[in-house]
Formats: structure tokens, sequence, C-alpha cells
């Protein structure tokens, strides 16, 4: 239910048959955190949102991190106060200058995060509403004295037992007292309310929503659409929390407060089972308390909730802090997941995912398709490090769009840009960092996949069941639960099946039909179904009668090719295919189907023509994907006007390269930082190189095309470390970001000036000069700096390696 909001409406009215891939309408761009982390001005605001623009960026989200957020571990010197009216003028003028320019912006609704906290207003308001967690108080009561309970004890053990305020022993006895408090230990916490708690959400929402619907609104629902809410989270405990849980459960939850707090490990049923039905509590008081409260803001203001909750790609802790973490999730209009420091990456040890399961970002997906609709988000690369490329960028944002995820928010643009404040989140998007001004081809690719994704539908048939209340319940069971269920998943995707995640509260509302569980939205012709010693037998039974036969998407021979089937809006069927493998894979694979295909150019937005084989029922086409690479091949009932496939019929070697320094990234503890042009450039030296490993910046490469046939050509530049912008005769020709790096450069003739600009990322700076980190104040480096720092030491050497190429067509 989109409430007022009537969102498939809104997109008939402004994208009706739209089938012109090549100019996709702006709010499927991947929007840039903004961080407001320094003294904010119009004039400020006016130039950084024109070098945005002239970067390639497209939409952008205003996060604005308050001087008291993280002082002593992420200091910034943001001025105007957040919240204050200078403040809301300035977010209000930002919307404007990018509305002129055809900008996209969304909202955030806090400063840092978790939302919900006013970057500490809301407590500060009501100190009483402050987020709650455990304690244990352990005493030695001396024979005969009576137990005088703690004021926020909840209840007392003296071992297995529970005793009561008044009790009195015959000797010595050791007595626990389980509490809670308003946790003020961290920074964070001193800051954070109780998001359980009605009274305070609805404080939050009165100075951060309120306030943003007097400044924008008419905006709202038309040029502004999403509410982005980031990883809130209730604490351990809320007032009240005993009453409400004894009214839903019918037994107190007080008796298990060893088990619940982890003091001690559940033995009996009832103990696995309080501890199960405590964690699910947790969820379903944020839904109810916090989640709704947002959520019914938003639909009356004609807008969507948008976010993604805490540690999605941990199984375990997902389910400790919030439940059903599914079924949490689903709170939201827009449901989805974070990518961060490196949680999804070039494969390794046959693993794409550092930490938890390999199919996280299939949380937030399948929570979109049981609410009907497949708007999936994800905040993608924070503190992945400054040697993050575009080809990694684009290996993260596939690896969750071929799982469903359509939405993507990209960590960070910072409005500082000459101290080490600007390098608090890295990579940072900024205009005076190597190898940023070229993300324009890279959103354009992100925008075609977001929008095919968004508006077709996917054809899902698979569900993967979660046992969340027996994880919750923890011990040997809780984790032969975790084990299984994400060796399920681990099994389908080897298997090519694309499929969602289902929960108990889906599986509830579901029916069975001729062997298909289903709900209004979504049919799922086979489950599959872990080990699950504490789940309801009701559900186990109701998901064993469907069966487990499936059918890959595609037929092929590298498991790590990953595969997502969608029906457009006519009828076509296009299958998005994408490689994951750490080396190119050229293999033929198979799709049932007999209609014509071609190639949807996610590059470009062409239509292009595909080798194809028919022999009745399947078409085989031979592929060749790069790393992290997507294809889209498109079948229709009509014949598509497509381009003919480029065929090279002579390849030449080019040599004789000059190279220069044009430009050098710097880092200086007095002057900052900068990325200047060099005055006076000095040829470095002949051929095709790798630099210096300290050295960040561009390097600008010469040759003169040698006796060449008449005709068109592709230059194909081989290894490139990282990004490439080619000029001819010094026109611009077209930039290379990532392989296969092949740039279309025309009608060329032998004494042509082929000139390449070569740039790497900042990270070779920052490996080389330590120091310049090591002088700065703890708290403007960042509690990030020691994971990024990590990160980045994988940084290789810049240069243009080659072999350089040009192909005649």
């Amino acid at each position: 239910n989109w409430g007022e909001y009537n969102y498939n409406k809104n997109i008939s009215e402004r994208e009706e048959s739209f089938m012109d891939f090549k100019n996709i309408p702006v709010k499927y761009q991947p929007a840039y955190i903004w961080f407001w982390n320094a003294p904010i001005s119009r004039e400020g605001i006016k130039r950084r949102i024109e070098e945005m623009y002239e970067m390639g960026i497209r939409a952008f989200c205003v996060w604005s991190i308050s001087k008291t957020y993280r002082p002593s571990k992420m200091r910034t010197y943001l001025e105007p106060e957040y919240l204050s009216e200078e403040y809301f003028d300035l977010l209000e003028y930002s919307f404007q200058v990018a509305k002129a320019k055809g900008m996209y912006c969304w909202l955030y609704d806090e400063s840092g995060c978790p939302s919900g906290m006013a970057c500490g207003q809301v407590r500060s308001a009501m100190p009483e509403c402050g987020i709650k967690s455990f304690d244990v108080l352990e005493e030695v009561l001396q024979k005969n004295t009576p137990l005088k309970l703690h004021e926020t004890a909840i209840a007392a053990f003296c071992g297995e037992q529970r005793v009561f305020e008044g009790d009195t022993f015959s000797e010595d006895t050791t007595v626990k007292q389980y509490i809670y408090f308003n946790n003020d230990r961290y920074d964070i916490a001193a800051l954070r309310p109780d998001n359980a708690d009605v009274k305070a959400n609805e404080y939050y929402i009165k100075i951060t929503h309120e306030k943003l619907k007097e400044k924008f609104g008419d905006a709202m629902g038309t040029d502004l659409i999403y509410m982005f809410d980031d990883e809130s989270n209730m604490g351990d405990w809320t007032v009240g929390f005993e009453s409400i849980f004894k009214e839903t459960y019918g037994y107190d939850i007080e008796d298990y407060m060893p088990y619940i707090t982890h003091d001690k490990e559940p033995q009996t049923v009832a103990q696995y089972r309080a501890k199960s039905d405590y964690h699910k509590m947790l969820g379903d008081l944020l839904i109810n308390n916090y989640f709704s409260l947002l959520r019914e803001w938003c639909q009356r203001n004609n807008m969507l909730s948008l976010g993604h909750l805490n540690v999605d790609n941990q199984t375990e802790l997902g389910s400790i802090q919030y439940g059903h973490y599914l079924n949490v999730l689903r709170a939201f209009d827009i449901p989805g997941v974070d990518a961060i420091w490196e949680q999804i990456k070039y494969p390794k040890d046959g693993r794409c995912c550092f930490e938890g399961n390999e199919f996280f970002p299939r949380l937030g997906s399948s929570a979109a398709h049981q609410q009907g609709h497949n708007m999936a988000f994800s905040e993608s690369m924070a503190v992945y490090g400054a040697q993050s490329t575009p080809e990694l960028m684009r290996f993260v944002y596939n690896y969750q769009a071929v799982r469903g995820i359509s939405i993507f928010a990209i960590m960070v643009i910072s409005y500082d840009k000459e101290s080490v404040v600007s390098l608090q989140h890295r990579p940072v998007f900024i205009n005076n960092t190597p190898s940023m001004s070229t993300l324009g081809d890279l959103n354009d690719y992100t925008a075609r996949i977001s929008y095919l994704l968004q508006e077709s539908r996917q054809e899902v048939k698979t569900a993967l069941y979660c046992p969340y209340r027996t994880i919750c319940g923890g011990g040997e069971k809780g984790r032969m639960a975790i084990d299984t269920y994400e060796a399920l998943g681990h099994m389908l995707e080897e298997q090519g099946v694309d499929f969602d995640i289902i929960d108990e509260t889906w599986v509830e509302g579901a029916t069975l039909e001729n062997g298909i569980l289903k709900t209004e939205h979504v049919a799922y012709e086979s489950v599959f179904v872990p080990e699950a010693a504490w789940e309801k037998p009701e559900i186990i039974n109701k998901m064993k009668t469907v069966g487990e036969k499936v059918m890959p998407v595609i037929r092929r021979q590298n498991s790590k090719l990953i595969s997502k089937k969608l029906i457009w809006k006519d009828g076509s069927e296009a299958y998005f295919i994408c490689n994951f493998d750490n080396k190119t894979v050229s293999e033929t694979i198979g799709i049932l189907s007999n209609k014509n295909v071609c190639k949807l150019n996610l590059y470009t937005g062409e239509y292009e023509e595909m080798e194809a084989v028919y022999d009745g029922k399947m078409c085989s086409i031979p592929i060749s994907l790069h790393r992290g690479d997507g294809i889209l091949l498109w079948f229709s009932d009509s014949k598509i006007s497509a381009k003919p496939i480029a065929k090279s019929s002579e390849r030449i070697m080019l040599s004789n390269f000059e190279s220069y320094i044009s430009r050098r990234y710097t880092l200086d503890i007095k002057k900052g930082i900068s990325y200047d042009n060099c005055e006076k450039p000095q040829v470095l030296k002949k051929d095709l190189n790798e630099w210096e490993k300290g050295f960040s910046g561009e390097v600008t490469y010469l040759t003169t095309l040698p006796e060449i046939p008449t005709g068109e050509y592709i230059l194909d530049l081989g290894e490139v470390r990282h990004t490439a912008k080619v000029f001819v005769n010094d026109k611009a020709v077209g930039e290379a970001i990532m392989p296969p790096y092949q740039i279309y450069i025309g009608q060329v003739k032998e004494g042509d000036v082929l000139k390449i600009k070569v740039e790497n990322t900042a990270a070779n700076a920052y490996i080389c000069n330590k120091e310049y980190f090591a002088v700065q104040n703890p708290g403007e480096v960042s509690v990030y700096y020691p994971k990024m720092a990590e990160a980045e030491m994988a940084a290789e050497a810049g240069g243009l390696i080659g072999p350089v190429n040009i192909l005649k067509i």
C-alpha cells in the first residue's frame, strides 16, 4: 500500500512507453551523498554544484555533519548550526540551484547516522528518552538483609532463581540485578534517543521533517520524492517493554533476563523461545513506534520513505538487532542495504564479501518485490578507500543490481576540499582529486541499469526461507540455522538461480495454490528451507508443500556469471548477466527463447546486433565479460533496429610515445591539498610506463599516428591505471575509465597527434605520505582512517601499460 502517493501513475505520466535508453531521466541517476562539513555559503554551494555537474554528477543528497556529531572521532566545522533557520535557507538554496541545472535531489533526515536523533537535539530536549542499554549489577547481600532493587532494575536473580524486592537470605548470597540505563558511554550513544519511544520520535519529526516541509512545501512529491533514513535501531530496552511483551506473548520476559542479556546461554525450550521472542519484539517496536510514524508522514506529504538498516550483511548480528530483519525492512516504502568498507570487492578465495553472506543485497530487493515494486536501494562505497576506481565501483554496483538493487546513493562528496577533513570518508568525489572528473559515463551506465530494473517486471520464482526465530534463539541450533541458510543461498547462486528471501511474517500472510506459495505481489514455485529447530510448525508445514525444483536463469559454465531475467512493458524479455570472477570470462551461454535477440549497450544506450544460434528452443550466444562487467540481452517478437556488429579488419600497434607529468596531486601540512597543473612539464620517459608508487596525478602521453589505411578506428588502450581522456589533434574524442579501455575515435590518418591523459587515484599519495596524517588532529583524520589506509595499501602504481592499438572498423 503506497498510500496517497501513486508512484506508478507518476511514472506513466512522465515516461509513458519510454524506449530511449540513451537519455535516461535524471531521477534514475545515482545520488552522491554531499557532506556539509565546513562553513557553508551560497557562493560555495553554487560553485560546488557547478563542479559536480562538470564531473558528470546529476543527483545528490545533502548530509550535514554537525560539529556536535563526533567531535573527538570525526571533527567537522559546519556553519550555520544544524537545523537552524539559516541552515534550512541554505539547504533550500542548494535545491534551487540544482533544479535550475536539471539535477535531482533527495532529502536526508539526520546529521550523521543513525537517523532518529537530530544529532542529539531530541535527547537534549527529552533527557529521560535516552537510548536504553543493559547492565548487570552484582552484589553480595549480607544474610537477613532485605534486597533493595535498583531504580531501573528489570529483574534480579540468585543463581537460577528470580528474587524480588525485600527478599532476605539465611546466609551471605550473591545477587545479580539486570538493569537498563540511558546509555552515554560512547560518542554517538550520548546523542541518541530511544527509537522505540513514540514521544521522542514525534518530537524528532517535528524538528526535522516538519521543518523540511515548511521550507520545501510543494516540491515534495514532485521534485523531491525520497526521504532517506539511515541505520535506525533501538537499544536493548524501552520503558514499558515488559508490559507490551506480556500483552503480546502472555508470559513475563523478566523471568528470562540472564539469557536476554547474554549473561547465560539458554538451555531449555522456554529459554530459547524467550530469547527469540525478545529480539522479535525489538523489531516490532521499531516498526510500530518509529518506522510507521516516518512512513505515514512521508505518505501524507507525497514522499517515499527510503533507507536501510544496520549490519544487513551479517545474518546473526542483523537478527540480534532487529529480530525478523526482513519484516522490519518492509517498513520502508523503498527498502535497501548498505555496502561499506569493502563489504563487496573483487573475489578472493572464492568470495566477494569479506564479512557476512554473499547474497545479502537480496534482502533489499526481496522486501521490495513483496511490497509490489522493484525499487530497492543501496548506499554504496562509504569508507572503501581512495584506491576505489570506476572499475571497482562498477563491480560493486553490478554485484548488487543483478541481485535486484535498483537505486544507488554513493558516498561521498565533501564540501571541504582543502583540509584533512575532506578525507574523512574516502573515496571522496571532488574535482581536485585524480580520476574524479570522469564520472559521467559510469553514472549514465548505472542510471540505465536502475531504469531497467525499476520499470520492468523481475521474474523471480524461487524463495529461500530465513529462520529468524531460530537464529534469534542463539546457541548451537541458531548457529546451524545460520550456516544452512547461508549454504543454501550460496548453492542457489552457484546453480544460477535467481531467488528472493522470505520470512515468517510473509509466509503467514501467503496462500497456497497448486503448490505455489503466493501473496498479491509475488508467487514462488519453489522454496528452500534450512535447518530451523525453533520455527513455528505451521510455517514449516506450509512451505513443505512447495517443491524444490528450480531452473537456472541461463545456461552457463562459469558459476561466477550471475543473471536476472526482466520482463519489459511490451512483453520483451531482457537478461542482465554479470561476471564476478577475477578474470575475463568468455563462453557461449544458452537462453530458452526463440525471439529476436540484440544487445542493449549499457554504456551508450544503443541497440547492437548479437551473434546467435537457435535450435528451436535454446538461443546460444557467445559473450565475453571483463571482471565486474555486465551485458543486457534483449529478446523481442519484433525485429529491433540495431547497429551491426563492429568488426576490425586490421590491428595496428602504436609506439614512440613520450610522456610528461601534467598535473600532480599533493598533500602539504601547511598549504593543504591541491591538484595543480605543472607549469613546465618535462618529458619523463619514452614509450609506455608504470609510474613511481608514490605519485598521484595525471601524466600525458603523446604519439603521432604512423602510416595507416583510410577509415574509421577504435582505440584500444590495453591496461590503464586507471582513467584516460583521449584527444586527436587536441580535440577531445572520449574517455575510457574501466575495462575494456576502448574508444571510438572516428576518421584518423597518418600524422594525426594522439594525446592520452591518464590519471590514477589519490591512494598512492596517501600511502606514501603517512606523515601528513600523523601530525593532524586525530578527530580531523577520523575514526575511519585505519580501515581506509589498510584498503589503500592495495593501490597499484599508475600508468599507461598498454599495449595501445588502433583497430580499423
